[in-house]
């Protein structure tokens, strides 16, 4: 389907020319991009912001944009138009490789510090901490783990470490109870996952949030499938600078640093794929 086929079919006046307009926005401050084939996507997503009632349409919302010093526009559109899916336990391969592979070469320093770049409303963070538990107790490893997002409504929601149901989908059933209290349809993490996560709403295209070396491992998984090749090369290249010499870069199972960069050397786990800085 066309670009402007996509664009006509929505309910709001605004051209195709105005949703191209707001895509290049979108694509210019996060890195996420929308080609022809998803911008069906973007126009469900923003157009409740255009339907609100202080909306003047497209063009309008453009420029508030473009002259918005303080974020009141900016960080609920960025709320709409970003990707926010996960769930506790995702993957776990990479979660088993953490625990068996990666930390016990930590004991002798005894602090691990993780990043987990694009957590959404927490899950990964807390997957991380509870996965993790039995290597922090037999090598005595202190872990430090921080999760960031672009939306700050996810961060709020992750540092409450309240969940649905759907958040919940891969946990088996017998250890729901390790790591949550509650019953439907809210759920809490227990205060002992809770206590070694911190979280901060950053956008990973305009700055890392520690100085170089500052991390031993960082998880950012499919996240980077939402972004165009340069905003790729761009967080990569950020993410090998505020690694730790020898550090590790987990990717999702769809991912790949292939024809991005050659600062990482593939790793290969038991169960999983993975990057070390080179």
């Amino acid at each position: 389907m066309s670009f402007t086929a996509v664009t006509a079919g929505s309910r709001l006046k605004a051209s195709p020319q105005d949703w191209g307009a707001l895509r290049d926005f979108v694509h210019e401050r996060t890195g996420v991009y929308y080609n022809d084939a998803c911008l069906g996507l973007l126009v469900s997503r923003l157009e409740p912001r255009l339907k609100s009632p202080d909306a003047r349409g497209a063009q309008d919302l453009l420029l508030r944009l473009t002259y918005d010093t303080s974020g009141s526009e900016m960080v609920p559109l960025f709320d709409l138009a970003a990707p926010h899916e996960s769930s506790f336990l995702r993957e776990p391969e990479a979660l088993e490789a953490l625990t068996t592979e990666i930390l016990p070469a930590f004991r002798e320093r005894g602090t691990a510090r993780i990043w987990s770049a694009g957590c959404a409303a927490g899950e990964e963070p807390y997957s991380i901490l509870y996965q993790a538990g039995s290597a922090v107790e037999l090598h005595g490893i202190r872990l430090e783990v921080l999760g960031t997002d672009l939306s700050p409504q996810c961060i709020a929601q992750a540092r409450r470490g309240e969940y649905r149901e759907a958040s919940l989908r891969n946990i088996p059933a017998e250890r729901r109870e390790e790591i949550l209290d509650g019953s439907p349809p809210m759920y809490r993490v227990r205060p002992r996952w809770m206590e070694g996560a911190r979280f901060e709403s950053r956008n990973l295209i305009e700055a890392a949030p520690g100085p170089e070396n500052a991390f031993d491992v960082i998880f950012c998984r499919n996240v980077l499938i939402y972004f165009s090749d340069g905003a790729r090369r761009k967080v990569v290249e950020m993410f090998h600078e505020t690694l730790a010499d020898d550090g590790y870069l987990i990717l999702g199972h769809s991912e790949s640093l292939h024809g991005l960069t050659r600062a990482f050397k593939p790793v290969t786990f038991r169960r999983g794929l993975g990057y070390r800085k080179d």
